[in-house]
């Protein structure tokens, strides 16, 4: 279908043939009618122009990944964000999703929040150590194509621990047998449990 765009009032100048001149801001993506009304002067009267057809194409906004750190601990979720510029101040605000992708795996999809610039966020699941690369890819919308961020890396350091070790009792008796447990928490709220194995040592030797 058919868009009218926005009129534009231009003063007629004189001349053969006489000229008017109008600016106006490119509107959204498809088909639209471009017209020209003439409102008449004392010597003249109105007259309108043959509608032109205009065709307007989509365009390219920009796209970068924003990570909430590029140095996370392993064990914890990160945070991921995508900003959608516009080509413009005057052009519309990009809507729609982004696919947030990391080691060339798709990790989830933000919607996008309409904004000057438009912007999409999500939170990966719990990273393993190592380094990762993000990368997030806009969708698209009416107005705008589908466009890929550059990749960026983050590397993923390994979480501390903090050790116990917890005697049944701290005056055995010689010759028995004793239960000794060691408790293993990770140092930084919301980690993974740790696994792996604990050892145990007496004197500076393996019990």
């Amino acid at each position: 279908p058919y868009t009218t765009l926005f009129r534009s009032v231009g003063t007629v100048v004189s001349g053969s043939p006489a000229t008017a001149t109008g600016t106006f801001i490119v509107p959204s993506a498809g088909t639209h009618s471009l017209q020209a009304t003439y409102s008449g002067d004392t010597n003249y009267l109105a007259s309108t122009a043959t509608a032109v057809t205009l065709t307007v194409a989509k365009t390219a906004p920009t796209v970068v990944v924003v990570p909430a750190t590029l140095v996370p601990t392993a064990g914890n979720p990160l945070g991921l964000s995508a900003t959608i510029t516009a080509p413009s101040s005057s052009a519309s605000a990009a809507t729609g999703t982004v696919t947030f992708m990391m080691d060339g795996t798709t990790v989830g999809t933000g919607y996008v929040l309409s904004g000057s610039p438009s912007t999409a966020s999500f939170t990966t699941s719990a990273l393993t150590t190592g380094i990762h690369t993000l990368q997030a890819i806009y969708n698209g919308d009416s107005n705008y194509t589908s466009v890929a961020s550059t990749s960026v890396n983050v590397t993923a350091s390994k979480s501390s621990t903090s050790l116990t070790v917890v005697p049944a009792s701290t005056t055995p008796t010689a010759g028995t047998t004793m239960q000794v447990t060691a408790n293993l928490t990770a140092t930084i709220s919301g980690t993974t449990i740790p696994t792996g194995t604990v050892t145990f040592t007496m004197d500076g030797s393996t019990v």
